[in-house]
């Protein structure tokens, strides 16, 4: 799994909060069940390819000292994480998809040796502890009506949520005991430097230019004349700029958006972090100079460029903390890799595919 280990800290730690799926309810006392004494009642099947004679459910995708990950479970997993994807605008091809399915496998196992581990070491979490995170969760709902529905979509309810909460806290438990000692490792400078030094696509700020701008939005505009309408305001707007008015306090006045209330400032920004067409324009002024009438989804802008800078490598003194604070974690992952290996190698763990 390598360090892979991040996806199972987030998914073991975090889902009782996204109400993502999991391992259904059953006691925090009981011990992990042996194969052998599965429900025998489970409807079960040979399945092509097995060794005649094994039989393996049809409801388990895997079975961790005898405990099962429910399919059910594992295919909500695989799609939550297509539909994350797809939020963030990013396709995922059928291949990628494969390759998700045996990374999200690997995780729901080493939740439930985590926790068959927390178990094992009578681990406990108070009930005090439990429902003030409950609480947390359910005060960013208005509405008894918003909480069933919430509950409803995540095919869960108010009982199985604090059971999860109550497992991930549990893990969470054994996972800091996993990384105690990586946890309070010190990262040397050389350490530093040695990432910094040869990782120098990080720390590559490419072109930067400083900017400012005044909108005029059309979000909401549905008839052309109002849209001709907003953008005879723009161009009014930049004729001023051009006669010398005050670009600050223009766009207090007449800006329709957040950065108004800062003269139209942006701040820095590299390419790729604005949509293409203010990029485009953005990038193609020189400093002080003002833009023509640029349209984007949001609106009409006019630009100014106050400052270009130099393209180069960030100074390592302005990036060190984040390499120290990156290569801990790395370090806490690592730990953390290895303790579930070792768990794994330890338990029976079948993946009946």
């Amino acid at each position: 799994m390598g360090n892979r280990i991040i996806g199972i800290f987030l998914m073991v730690v975090v889902a009782a909060f996204a109400f993502a799926g999991g391992q259904r309810e059953r006691d925090e006392d009981q011990t992990p069940r042996q194969a052998e004494s599965a429900d025998e009642t489970r409807q079960t099947d040979t399945e092509p390819g097995t060794p005649i004679g094994t039989t393996i459910s049809r409801d388990e995708i895997a079975t961790i000292n005898g405990v099962g990950i429910l399919r059910e479970d594992f295919e909500t997993a695989v799609a939550q994480t297509r539909q994350r994807f797809q939020m963030q605008g990013q396709p995922v091809s059928e291949a990628q998809m494969e390759e998700f399915r045996t990374e999200i496998l690997d995780q729901l196992i080493a939740e439930e040796l985590l926790y068959q581990d927390a178990l094992s070491k009578g681990l406990d979490v108070s009930d005090d502890a439990v429902d003030a995170q409950f609480q947390q969760i359910r005060g960013q709902f208005q509405t008894d009506d918003e909480w069933q529905q919430a509950l409803d979509a995540n095919n869960t309810t108010e009982s199985e949520l604090r059971m999860q909460i109550r497992r991930g806290d549990l893990i969470q438990q054994v996972i800091e005991t996993a990384v105690a000692d990586s946890a309070g490792a010190q990262i040397t400078d050389a350490e530093v430097q040695e990432f910094y030094d040869g990782h120098p696509e990080f720390f590559d700020q490419g072109e930067q230019i400083a900017a400012r701008h005044i909108i005029v939005s059309t979000q909401g505009m549905e008839s052309e004349a109002e849209i001709a309408e907003a953008r005879e305001r723009i161009e009014a707007i930049r004729q001023e700029l051009l006669a010398g008015a005050d670009f600050a306090e223009l766009a207090r006045e007449y800006s329709d958006d957040g950065s108004a209330l800062q003269g139209g400032d942006l701040g820095t920004f590299g390419r790729g972090q604005m949509v293409p067409e203010f990029e485009q324009a953005a990038f193609a002024l020189e400093e002080g100079e003002i833009s023509g009438i640029v349209q984007t989804q949001f609106g009409f802008h006019v630009i100014e460029v106050t400052e270009r800078m130099d393209t180069g490598m960030v100074p390592i003194a302005d990036v060190s903390q984040s390499i120290r604070e990156y290569l801990g974690q790395q370090q806490q992952a690592d730990a953390l890799s290895e303790y579930v290996e070792r768990l794994r190698d330890e338990a029976d763990v079948v993946v009946h595919g």
